[in-house]
């Protein structure tokens, strides 16, 4: 079967590297399903026609990765309350009107991830101001943190904060400009830092981390990106200190969206085993 003719896609640029095939085949074929999962490399454009796709039923669903997660929002019929307020979605499907629908699930992720690093309170320092940025604070402030955004972008950093703590969530408090002493002091406090940025991808990214004090030892680290190599992020992360990378996110968004596409509860096991064979680790790893 040709990518572009799956029942359900990845849409993104790129997408190549994604282990997210791996673990909802391994989950539909558990369910019995006939559905495939495939990535697709698309541009802009791209998101738009296979919304259309959807809407005319000739594709189940979708989810929806970097860059395209703002598109996605913007070519469905309508969104969830959640996705509107991120402005975001990593899950287009169609309701049973034919209407797309735009969903986030990266907020579970992050609370899975949450979990999986045992962190109950305090202070959440988020690195970041894109979507990713805000489904963290978003997380972050819905189990009872305080939040502190930190970006190079000091006026993306004002808007997301005044954004979110407009909403009833109220999950995003205060915010600091890379690099100056008041990020310094919020790294310093924090319970948890957790990297929604790119930064660290590719090329050296000593310099970029250095400054923010996160040798000073807050109680976890949290990099929403995964795989192989170790993000640079996390070489950071102090002796004995509880990090993880974001392959725990990725499996609990993956089973949100797997039952809003199939209507069926998502056959955990079989997902986190494809997964960690995916990464090649073990799945105790995985949360």
């Amino acid at each position: 079967m040709d990518a572009a003719e799956a029942e359900i896609v990845l849409l993104g640029d790129p997408v190549a590297q994604s282990k997210s095939p791996d673990f909802q085949n391994a989950g539909l074929a558990a369910i019995g399903s006939p559905w495939h999962y495939a990535a697709v490399r698309v541009d802009a454009p791209g998101v738009t026609a296979f919304a259309d796709r959807i809407r005319e039923g000739r594709t189940i669903g979708a989810n929806v990765t970097a860059p395209h997660k703002g598109v996605a929002l913007a070519a469905a019929d309508r969104s969830t309350e959640i996705a509107a307020l991120l402005g975001s979605a990593n899950v287009l499907l169609r309701d049973p009107g034919g209407a797309v629908v735009a969903d986030n699930t990266d907020v579970i992720g992050i609370s899975a991830s949450l979990d999986w690093l045992d962190v109950r309170g305090g202070c959440a320092v988020v690195l970041g101001a894109g979507g990713a940025a805000a489904a963290a604070a978003w997380a972050a402030g819905s189990r009872g943190l305080e939040v502190c955004i930190v970006a190079r972008r000091p006026e993306a950093a004002a808007a997301l904060t005044s954004r979110l703590s407009g909403s009833d969530q109220g999950s995003a408090q205060t915010w600091a400009a890379w690099g100056t002493p008041a990020a310094s002091a919020a790294v310093g406090a924090a319970a948890v830092v957790i990297n929604a940025t790119s930064a660290g991808l590719s090329g050296p990214a000593r310099d970029l981390w250095a400054g923010l004090g996160l040798e000073g030892s807050p109680a976890a680290f949290l990099d929403l990106s995964y795989g192989a190599p170790a993000r640079p992020f996390l070489s950071w992360a102090p002796a004995g200190r509880r990090a993880a990378d974001g392959a725990t996110m990725l499996l609990h968004q993956g089973m949100a969206a797997f039952e809003l596409w199939t209507g069926e509860a998502a056959p955990a096991a079989p997902m986190r085993s494809a997964l960690a064979a995916a990464l090649g680790r073990d799945r105790s790893t995985i949360g």
